[in-house]
């Protein structure tokens, strides 16, 4: 990781979602989509992928997927936007002033507006992110809530809670190996289990989880899994490429109250009359969870039209600007 260079031991903190609906249940829930060239760049690069990788190959997908509850944004851009997939994208209720004022801030200095659904022309700009939440009750939308929960009486789903895949089980008698199943721990009663695959293995594990199960499983540099005592079973790169971004922490006075009307911590914010408008009609400063982001193309990366920088300014538990510099 590119950020480890840095910190003590070369060592940076992952933080990761171990619950139903993994990362996105824990998250910030701001509903983006990554910039078209890094699409483009894994179809020319993934291993047999080819063009199914590339962002237009994919953008059916994000459609398929994609309950957008805000018509104004769905009629500016229908060729981004859908209403007919499971996962809720709403425009966030409460939006801070402050917010709208550092994205006029930025249009002030020639950077528009921007929707960054739009991954080929994310240059530059800003926006105020819709988030995964029900415009029903304004209450946080996961892969869990989305894709699982709404599917469990499927047959064809099966659903297993306290238990973690610990590797891949190939077929030993070919000469290309080919994956057969998986071993998973069962925290219930302490055992370990297989299940066999009948048509193939996917795994969904996300930048971190899907090459560490690669490697357990033997798949990754030879010498690097001999030194832990994994036996090799075939040799590759596997993870030489993760990077994880560098944050820095920028704290602001904002000399107009009215533009932060949420004060203080999140203690503050807890009290009855904020917990009775969520709970009983779903409004209030707790239905809303608004924040800004900003794209820069810095140019480093010899790309002028590729940011390489995102600002966010976040209203939460303290009121802070938060600058990810993306190397």
């Amino acid at each position: 990781m590119s950020a480890a260079f840095g910190r003590r031991n070369r060592q940076v903190p992952v933080v990761r979602g171990r619950v139903l609906g993994g990362s996105h249940t824990v998250n910030y829930v701001g509903y983006t989509r990554g910039n078209a060239r890094d699409y483009d760049r894994w179809a020319s690069a993934t291993y047999g992928a080819g063009p199914d990788w590339a962002f237009d190959a994919l953008l059916p997908y994000f459609l398929r997927t994609e309950n957008n509850t805000d018509p104004a944004v769905v009629a500016a851009r229908p060729d981004l936007h859908s209403t007919r997939g499971p996962l809720e994208v709403s425009t966030a209720p409460n939006r801070q002033p402050i917010l709208s004022k550092w994205v006029e801030a930025t249009e002030a200095v020639g950077w528009p507006k921007l929707d960054f659904s739009d991954a080929r022309n994310q240059s530059y700009g800003s926006s105020v992110l819709q988030t995964t939440q029900s415009a029903t009750n304004w209450t946080r939308q996961t892969t869990a809530s989305a894709f699982i929960e709404v599917n469990i009486g499927r047959p064809n789903l099966h659903v297993l809670l306290n238990s973690q895949v610990t590797r891949i089980l190939f077929d030993s008698n070919s000469s290309t190996p080919t994956a057969t199943g998986v071993e998973y721990f069962r925290a219930s009663d302490g055992t370990t289990q297989r299940v066999a695959a009948n048509r193939e293995v996917i795994l969904c594990g996300g930048s971190i989880n899907s090459p560490q199960l690669l490697m357990l499983s033997g798949i990754g540099h030879r010498d690097h899994l001999q030194s832990v005592g994994v036996t090799p079973l075939v040799n590759l790169p596997v993870g030489d490429r993760l990077y994880e971004h560098l944050s820095i922490n920028f704290d602001y006075l904002a000399t107009n109250r009215s533009l932060i009307p949420t004060e203080g911590d999140l203690a503050n914010q807890l009290t009855v009359e904020n917990l009775y408008q969520f709970f009983t009609r779903a409004t209030g400063q707790l239905a809303g969870l608004p924040f800004a982001e900003t794209y820069i193309a810095t140019g480093i990366n010899g790309e002028r039209a590729w940011p390489d920088v995102n600002v966010y300014v976040l209203i939460s538990q303290i009121s802070k600007c938060l600058c990810s510099f993306l190397f």
